[in-house]
């Protein structure tokens, strides 16, 4: 099973990952100031808040599962890098150029590299 990555999707819901921790919880009170401000009265605010929270989560729900699909395909692979790594590059895996990151260390041209994890959208490698 090296390679695949489990996909929890009810995760998606409760946990959003940012570089600076906090803007999903800004942007829902943002939502929520907004909603109440505009509504004329409390069955609006309901009605409206059910809608932003049906959108966000459809949202949310799509963003996940494509990541968990970037995951499955590529987390595992071995390639080369095709240019000098040092926080991110590009590597080669089965004859696709893929841009790449490194968490530490760097990794000349021409080196091979494993992906590990992904993160957001972007694949994490390391120098074998």
């Amino acid at each position: 099973m090296t390679g695949v990555q489990t996909c929890a999707l009810p995760i998606w819901l409760f946990y959003g990952k940012s570089q600076r921790a906090g803007s999903n919880v800004n942007s829902g009170i943002i939502c929520a100031m907004g909603i109440v401000l505009i509504a004329k009265n409390f069955i609006s605010n309901i009605c409206l808040l059910v809608v932003i929270c049906l959108i966000v989560g459809t949202l949310r729900y799509f963003i996940s599962y494509k990541q968990c699909e970037k995951g499955n395909r590529y987390v595992g692979k071995v390639g080369i890098a095709k240019s000098d790594i040092n926080y991110k590059g590009q590597g080669e895996f089965d004859k696709e150029i893929l841009s790449v990151r490194i968490t530490h260390d760097k990794v000349q041209k021409g080196d091979t590299i494993k992906i590990e994890k992904i993160d957001g959208f972007h694949l994490i490698v390391e120098k074998i």
